[in-house]
């Protein structure tokens, strides 16, 4: 929800296995990134080129396309739900953003998942190989989430999440 919208990536996944089209192609454009990095005219057949050429010239740039599109779609969506008056209830990545124009504004979004991926999972990962070596670690997180009153049917509050302190010291 960071940019005003769920890529719904359980429910378009395929059997429940988290493998979603927007996991293969950020999975795909995450492993080129070096490539298109150290060869520029992967990046300009990855930008200018038509997807049916790109997909031709180099897989690479084809799934770093997609990446593209994937969050060029959601940048629009935004725009139109910020249009239409939508509120929410919570600060998005975009918010500080929308006096940019879309296109600087996607390349903000595409940084902004491509960083923040990496740190995400690691921080994901330490965490879930901390509670499996020490359940009380698990039990002390579970107690103060459950003492919180936070349901997990319902859309977390960030300012409510971050006045638990057994969380907050847990992911940083």
């Amino acid at each position: 929800m960071a940019f005003g919208e769920s890529f719904n990536l359980l429910t378009k996944s395929d059997d429940n296995t988290f493998d979603a089209p927007f996991h293969r192609c950020f999975d795909q454009a995450a492993e080129s990134l070096w490539t298109m990095l150290y060869f520029p005219p992967l990046r300009t057949i990855a930008f200018k080129c038509p997807p049916s050429i790109a997909a031709k010239l180099s897989t690479s740039a084809a799934k770093f396309q997609a990446l593209i599109t994937a969050t060029a779609d959601t940048v629009a969506n935004f725009r139109r739900l910020k249009t239409s008056g939508k509120t929410f209830d919570h600060e998005l990545v975009f918010d500080s953003l929308e006096h940019l124009d879309d296109d600087l504004v996607l390349s903000e979004a595409i940084d902004t998942l491509v960083a923040g991926s990496d740190t995400t999972a690691f921080t994901l990962a330490t965490a879930v190989q901390q509670m499996s070596e020490d359940p009380a670690i698990f039990a002390k997180l579970r107690k103060e989430l459950r003492d919180s009153g936070i349901m997990a049917n319902q859309d977390l509050s960030l300012l409510k999440l971050e006045q638990l302190p057994y969380l907050v010291c847990a992911l940083t």
